[in-house]
């Protein structure tokens, strides 16, 4: 059984371009050992483990507070079973089973450890998207009796900023109340009265 270790001179999202070269560590389990073997790419490809999202093996490593390892024998074979305690108590797990002629303890443990680690990159970069996502959609906030400016569509069609008195957001269809029971679903027609005073009647003609 041959593994893929590690890629040695590029990142786990990254783009190669045509006529490079990647350098790759491959195991070999049934010799026990390993090798780097040197790919010329004819054309341009990606290198993944997950989304093009950067997460850095130091951001990896930062996360893995605990390592245990634990070794059995079950059904004629050796069970390696390494554990990994995140920093947030999150308990990850991987195994690996070999016949005693083959068994490596060090071997299995970097073979379980690197399963771990591709399980945590994409923890990590779930967890970066669901920030970008929850920022990009994000409703601004502000508190009841707040002045705020709304922008509103004159008769002429054109866009102006009037004073108003803050309420509520609504959760369930995305919009913001106001005093005189108005609302807008525009994110980027309310702003805080505070350091806007001079925008109040202010008409900004569409182009």
């Amino acid at each position: 059984m041959f593994v893929i270790f590690d890629f040695l001179n590029v990142n786990y999202n990254t783009t190669v371009r045509e006529n490079s070269s990647i350098l790759i560590v491959i195991y070999n389990k049934e010799a026990d050992s390993k090798a780097i073997i040197k790919i010329i790419i004819k054309t341009k490809i990606q290198i993944s483990m997950g989304t093009k999202l950067t997460v850095t093996k130091e951001q990896i490593a930062e996360n893995m507070k605990n390592v245990d390892v634990r070794t059995a024998e079950e059904y004629g074979k050796i069970v390696t079973d390494v554990t990994v305690t995140m920093k947030n108590g999150f308990t990850l797990h991987a195994d690996v089973a070999s016949d005693p002629e083959d068994y490596n303890e060090e071997a299995d443990k970097e073979y379980c450890l690197k399963s771990i680690k591709t399980k945590i990159l994409l923890i990590l970069e779930y967890e970066l998207q669901d920030k970008i996502f929850k920022e990009k959609n994000a409703h601004k906030t502000f508190k009841p009796f707040q002045k705020v400016l709304v922008k509103v569509t004159n008769d002429d069609g054109n866009h102006m900023w009037v004073a108003a008195i803050y309420s509520h957001y609504n959760e369930s269809n995305g919009r913001h109340y106001f005093s005189n029971l108005q609302w807008t679903d525009d994110d980027s027609g309310i702003i805080p009265f505070e350091g806007n005073e001079d925008k109040v009647g202010q008409i900004e003609v569409d182009k």
